[in-house]
């Protein structure tokens, strides 16, 4: 008896060892989830046991799916919520339980009831509570105040206006009670993707695009202090002009980091990228950074819910799309990008995902192994048949990299890209930090060097002008190993 005991305890340290051991890799994965509709990704959270929780929408169905993925990517629960329910946020209760802040539409999707859903870690509902919105909700999202309540930012729109952009703002606690409401009504469009507690904690933090522009533009990006009867104690334009689809997070008890769109007044549209800074409460910049290829012909564009996430303020992860297309019309082969940063904004790497595919990010989820989840969608763009945007989730490590994972051959993990391709005067290349130092070689079909140049930046521009037309093999070295290759075309 005494001797199986003993080897029932060992047994059991062993058992507990293991599991402490996987809670501590870098697991990674890449999953594709093809339901044969086009669908959106809203929502990703990770649960203690290592399982992701998403919150997708089926555009055909008009549906939003629940979906449960372990830590090696296996789908291992689903559930259909009702007719035209989207879930926009998914966050924990207090109780083990899950919250998901959403919408329920009329059947012509015009009108909508902001709602709140209580559910368990089977995806049974537990309780769902409605509030009264004037227009239709297009996003909405959250923050939790030192109050523990609720602050809820919900974009509105309404179609029979002009100007048909505004917002509504409620006030709730954990268990749905409302305790405050305010719909800000303006002459002018009002867009706004983020929500925050002030620092002092005396009212809240609201970015938002439009509303002293007096031509409506969306690129004027301004920040509005709320007090906590959402009156407007303050407004004035954002330090730097970041905006649009911003995130935004505390950092510490005196600042706190924005992401989101940046665009360079009196260019082309093409010239727009991420931009990432640190702020204090008078909007002192303490550090700034800019994510993905600038003043180029491409459009680097901030993940749509969440381009910023962190855990550990020393290892911070923005994210989001390499030649987004704006008309939101897949007709191209694009990319993920994600960056990570230490607390002062410098980066430590950069990598791409994708060129296959037309990929678009939906958001970011920094993970508790130190690595991230990047959450999107697909769409095989050339085929007609199959042209629907479906689900990838992609799942790094804290290096950035999916390791150990038979994939899709076509997908590229990839330190560098080179573009425009084909391209005529002008050959860029972005590059992440991590291979800083690199050569980069430009060959002929003749396995001439044509054009050689050491990555010494992270955006490299080089003269292509006096190259013939024709089809040029590239390859970056670093410490002595090929890491990068492929064909540049000068038409």
């Amino acid at each position: 008896m005494k001797l199986s005991g003993k080897i029932g305890a060992v047994v059991f340290v062993l058992i507990m060892l293991c599991v402490y051991s996987s809670k501590g890799q870098n697991d990674t994965f890449i999953k594709y989830l093809d339901s044969g509709f086009d669908d959106i990704v809203y929502s990703t959270i990770e649960v203690p046991n290592g399982d992701y929780i998403i919150s997708s929408f089926s555009i055909n169905k008009g549906k939003s799916v629940l979906l449960k993925i372990n830590c090696l990517g296996e789908l291992v629960l689903t559930n259909e919520l009702k007719d035209r329910y989207i879930i926009y946020n998914l966050f924990p209760d207090t109780n083990g339980n899950f919250i998901g802040l959403g919408s329920v539409s009329d059947e012509m999707f015009t009108k909508n009831q902001f709602l709140l859903i209580r559910f368990d870690s089977n995806f049974n509902i537990l309780d769902e509570k409605r509030y009264s919105v004037p227009y239709r909700i297009m996003n909405i999202k959250y923050c939790v105040d030192h109050f523990n309540n609720l602050i809820c930012n919900i974009q509105l729109y309404n179609i029979n206006s002009n100007d048909p952009f505004d917002l509504s703002i409620f006030r709730l606690t954990m268990n749905g009670d409302s305790l405050n409401y305010k719909h800000f009504e303006s002459p002018n469009i009002q867009i706004s993707n983020s929500i925050m507690e002030k620092l002092d904690h005396s009212g809240y933090y609201l970015p938002e695009n439009g509303r002293i522009d007096p031509v409506c533009s969306p690129y004027l990006n301004n920040m509005i202090e709320l007090d906590y009867d959402f009156s407007i104690t303050f407004e004035d334009s954002i330090t730097n002009d970041i905006g649009l689809h911003t995130t935004m997070r505390k950092f510490n008890d005196s600042q706190y980091l924005i992401s989101g769109n940046k665009y360079i007044p009196f260019t082309p549209y093409e010239n727009e990228f991420i931009a990432l800074e640190k702020l204090d409460a008078t909007y002192q910049a303490y550090a700034y950074s800019t994510i993905g290829p600038l003043m180029v012909d491409t459009i680097t564009y901030p993940a749509w819910f969440r381009s910023l996430d962190f855990i550990d303020t020393n290892n911070i992860f923005v994210g989001g799309t390499v030649n987004f297309n704006l008309n939101q019309i897949p007709d191209r082969k694009s990319y993920f990008i994600l960056t990570n940063l230490d607390s002062e904004l410098n980066k430590r790497w950069q990598y791409f995902y994708g060129f296959d595919r037309y990929y678009e990010m939906s958001g970011i989820l920094a993970t508790s192994d130190g690595g991230c989840l990047l959450y999107g969608t697909y769409c095989n763009y050339t085929n007609p048949a199959t042209n629907v945007k479906d689900i990838i989730l992609i799942k790094v490590d804290s290096s950035g990299l999916v390791t150990g994972i038979p994939h899709n051959p076509d997908f590229i993990i990839s330190s560098a890209i080179l573009y425009p391709n084909p391209g005529r005067e002008q050959l860029n290349i972005q590059s992440g930090p991590q291979i800083n130092g690199a050569a980069f070689t430009l060959y002929d079909m003749q396995g001439r060097p044509v054009l050689e140049e050491n990555i010494n930046a992270t955006q490299l521009r080089l003269n292509t002008s006096n190259l013939v037309s024709g089809t040029y093999p590239w390859q970056i070295v670093f410490k002595n190993n090929v890491i990068e290759s492929g064909k540049w075309v000068k038409p």
